[in-house]
């Protein structure tokens, strides 16, 4: 790019980073997009059978665990958990390594279409798989295992990466993340915002003191008055945007794509979540949160009929 201020502007931004990915093919609907709005898949091996489990690679296998173990509610779900079969039960000798170090299968990320790949008879499923798999496995390809949970597994493994880079970005600085205590139109006074989040009204025990409130917010188990839900903003519509200098932010409806349980997680992890609206600032820092929120978001998007 010749001019510098515009690839420094770049850099941060996180609509140019998605769009920047190299374009691949959905698997299963032929749609050609940058790879950000796939998921990249691929065979792994079962750890006890050696069974080649077809999963997503991009999302699985964080380094950092903090209390969501990949699924909406943040139970632990991992590859071998119930709702996946094999295409068929026969007994095989296992694979041998080489036969899974195929490159992936990109498919749309979309909850949707992985919902239609689980419906799928075995026959359908096999017809999809990219050749090389065909070729390399031939007869054994029937072996291959696609979960049957596969939407909502990959929405806790999209929800999860969500999760860990908001507990990281208010652990790594305050600055990142700021309470907004205005409302929606308050978004615009604030300096360098890239999106808005609504974490839904705030539970209350009516009838304590702001001091006891506080405490309420903290953990603290309160006896002494009446718990309500409070709060002056609605949620968003589906891509809602406030006004910002030079343009306009997304607003995200947060109990929506992390679901009510991990929003409550959320408050607890610190008090910049306590409230119904925070502010992600506009940050190299912050890019990734950017990006996957915009991910979770077209990954629950239903389509317009």
């Amino acid at each position: 790019m010749d001019d510098p201020a515009m690839a420094m502007d770049m850099a941060d931004h996180a609509v140019a980073h998605a769009l920047a990915t190299s374009v691949r093919n959905c698997f299963v609907t032929g749609i050609r997009l940058p790879a950000y709005f796939h998921v990249n898949t691929g065979l792994t091996p079962h750890p006890e059978t050696g069974v080649p489990w077809h999963l997503p690679h991009d999302l699985a296998g964080s380094s950092d665990h903090i209390g969501l173990e990949g699924s909406p509610d943040g139970s632990t779900s991992s590859s071998t958990s119930p709702k996946a079969t094999p295409l068929t039960v026969t007994p095989s000798p296992p694979f041998k390594p080489a036969s899974l170090s195929l490159s992936g299968a990109h498919i749309v990320a979309q909850g949707s279409c992985l919902a239609l790949v689980s419906t799928m008879k075995a026959r359908e499923y096999l017809g999809l798989l990219p050749r090389a798999w065909k070729e390399g496995f031939g007869m054994d390809a029937k072996r291959i295992v696609w979960r049957e949970d596969m939407d909502t597994f990959v929405l806790g493994l999209l929800r999860k990466k969500v999760y860990e880079q908001l507990i990281w970005l208010v652990r790594r600085s305050s600055g990142y993340v700021v309470r907004c205590y205005g409302g929606y139109d308050q978004i615009a006074d604030s300096n360098q915002a890239a999106a808005a989040l609504w974490l839904g009204h705030v539970e209350v025990t009516t009838g304590l003191s702001k001091a006891a409130e506080g405490a309420n917010f903290n953990g603290t188990t309160r006896t002494d008055g009446k718990s309500e839900l409070t709060g002056s903003m609605q949620p968003p519509s589906p891509y809602a945007m406030a006004k910002h200098v030079g343009g306009c932010v997304p607003i995200y409806d947060m109990k929506t794509l992390l679901g009510e349980e991990n929003i409550l997680h959320l408050r607890k992890s610190h008090k910049l979540y306590q409230g119904e609206i925070v502010v992600i600032k506009y940050k190299n820092a912050t890019v990734d949160l950017q990006t996957r929120l915009w991910q979770l978001m077209g990954y629950l998007a239903k389509s317009a009929d």
